[in-house]
């Protein structure tokens, strides 16, 4: 079978925004909250994973268990904090800034990094 160099041409910006994208997919998206003048988002580091156990943290699709894991994060890495949903962090990561400045209206994170959810249990807040 033959492919044609016009058929490869067509399908290359198709394939890369697919493979782009699937990370950011998310049932619940992590937002930034507007709150009278505070920054919207916190800096904080992946903690306590035992070595001896699984040894990463889960990065869901949603703020729970029943959401699908896509990503693994390890002790030690960096991450942005946003909001909060019964003692899951909404995270920003694999990004060394982000402007964490009030705003005037909610809106969903905007990133050039990844984003999903991760149980706090495993984050300590360092900054924010």
């Amino acid at each position: 079978m033959k492919t044609s160099l016009k058929s490869i041409l067509i399908s290359l910006p198709l394939m890369s925004t697919a493979i782009a994208g699937y990370a950011q997919v998310l049932d619940v998206e992590v937002m930034e909250r507007a709150e009278d003048g505070l920054d919207t988002c916190a800096f904080g580091q992946v903690f306590g994973l035992k070595s001896d156990g699984d040894g990463f943290l889960a990065v869901r699709r949603g703020p729970g268990t029943a959401y699908e894991s896509f990503d693994q994060l390890k002790n030690d890495e960096k991450v942005w904090l946003f909001e909060e949903k019964d003692g899951w962090y909404g995270i920003a990561y694999g990004v060394e800034e982000l402007n964490c400045s009030p705003i005037e209206k909610d809106r969903p994170v905007e990133t050039d990094g990844k984003k999903g959810w991760v149980h706090g249990k495993w984050v300590k807040v360092l900054a924010g």
